[in-house]
């Protein structure tokens, strides 16, 4: 799923080189929904996405970020020259679920 990703913001040090991992929710349980918003048929519809609204995306989320820490770890180990530039405080499940609120983003094509 591609995600939009703001690489000026903050600047991003490119002269070292760049090597993006990142965690998409393929398969969200949240459910949202769309509904007229009027009778008349050519009014833009209402559309919630209620993104995240079932606690069960969290959990995947968690995983996804913890098994990408676990990848950067064992590349660093391997030798490999990354600094964290958007990483959760700690591995704290609350860290981590505040981190998927303030720093996700998503992905809409209707």
């Amino acid at each position: 799923m591609p995600i939009h990703f703001n690489y000026s913001d903050p600047p991003i040090p490119f002269d070292d080189g760049v090597f993006s991992l990142k965690v998409s929710l393929i398969c969200p349980t949240s459910r949202g929904s769309v509904t007229l918003a009027s009778e008349d048929p050519l009014n833009q519809s209402a559309c919630d996405l209620a993104f995240l609204s079932d606690p069960a995306d969290y959990v995947v989320m968690q995983k996804g970020i913890k098994l990408a820490k676990q990848i950067s770890k064992k590349m660093r180990e391997r030798g490999t020259n990354l600094q964290d530039l958007y990483m959760p405080k700690s591995k704290l499940d609350e860290n981590l679920d505040m981190f998927v609120v303030q720093d996700s983003k998503n992905y809409l094509s209707l």
